[in-house]
């Protein structure tokens, strides 16, 4: 008869536990660095990306006006374009006149 040897679970057991361990190691590394840092340059940091963000979130508020308000100068331009050619069609009753008024 021979005999079936069975599988030690603890070495299974312990290769995982290996595995594992290189992995935290790392985690544990990145961690150390930092938990050690003084409670000084971690307020230092937050306030410096809190920092960044804003000055980002600004940039992009800025770009955005930039556009709203040219935005608004075209239709002004097109209001008074529009209100001078009804005006011209009320006074003379010039039928171009409303034409203009219109854009393709």
């Amino acid at each position: 008869m021979s005999m079936i040897r069975p599988v030690c679970s603890a070495n299974i057991a312990n290769t995982i536990a290996e595995k594992h361990d290189t992995n935290t190691d790392l985690e544990v590394k990145q961690m150390n660095i930092i938990n050690d840092m003084p409670i000084g340059r971690k307020m230092a940091c937050g306030f410096g990306i809190v920092l960044i963000l804003m000055v980002i979130l600004g940039v992009v508020a800025y770009s955005e006006v930039n556009k709203l308000t040219m935005y608004a100068d075209n239709l002004q331009e097109s209001m008074i374009t529009a209100r001078q050619q009804e005006k011209n069609y009320l006074l003379k009753n010039d039928v171009i006149a409303l034409l203009y008024t219109r854009k393709p």
